[in-house]
């Protein structure tokens, strides 16, 4: 199943996502601003989310590319 992830800098979000790819789900995680804007341990979050799914940077609920 194809599942588009919002709140992908949250803590609980890697875990989430982390389970589903592991049942076999293609997971894509929107993101607000781009990797590099993350800072602490958001940004080591939204580092280690990035390896288990695809990340879509710049894209808030509302807008045309969501």
């Amino acid at each position: 199943m194809k599942i588009l992830f919002t709140g992908a800098s949250s803590y609980i979000a890697y875990w989430i996502i982390e389970e589903l790819k592991e049942k076999g789900h293609e997971v894509t995680a929107i993101l607000r601003k781009t990797p590099k804007d993350y800072e602490g341990v958001k940004k080591e979050r939204v580092n280690l989310t990035s390896k288990l799914c695809k990340i879509v940077p710049n894209v808030s609920f509302g807008m045309k590319s969501f």
